[in-house]
């Protein structure tokens, strides 16, 4: 089986977790854990630089509003900007001057900090905005 970051990274994580702690699997198993652990521990960061600024974005979007209702504006704002990063956005080092306080400048910053497509399920936003 061929690892890869499209695989669920919190089963992952757990998964290393436990290998690197040697849970049942020896050495070799350790050592495995520990060298998936490297891999996505990178990532990790990341992740929460994506995560800031998707929350970002929800708060522009709906300012102190519920979780749920933050999170139906930014997956359709998402959905919007997914057509500009893949043509244009995903090209540039920084956000254009045009998007300074806006939502696509917060969502520049998500795409940027993942370097792939954006969360667009409502339990994954849902999530996402909850672990402020």
């Amino acid at each position: 089986m061929r690892i890869t970051l499209d695989h669920d990274r919190d089963a992952l994580l757990d998964v290393a977790a436990r290998l690197s702690a040697g849970d049942a699997c020896g050495e070799a198993g350790r050592a495995i854990g520990a060298a998936i652990l490297a891999q996505l521990g990178g990532h990790r960061a990341s992740e929460g630089r994506r995560n800031d600024a998707l929350r970002r974005a929800a708060e522009m979007l709906l300012p102190g509003g519920p979780v749920e209702d933050q999170a139906d504006l930014l997956r359709s704002a998402i959905r919007r900007y997914a057509t500009r990063w893949m043509r244009a956005d995903r090209h540039r080092d920084a956000a254009p001057a045009s998007y300074v306080g806006t939502v696509d400048s917060a969502l520049f910053d998500a795409s940027q900090a993942s370097g792939r497509a954006l969360p667009a399920s409502p339990k994954q936003l849902r999530r996402i905005l909850l672990s402020r």
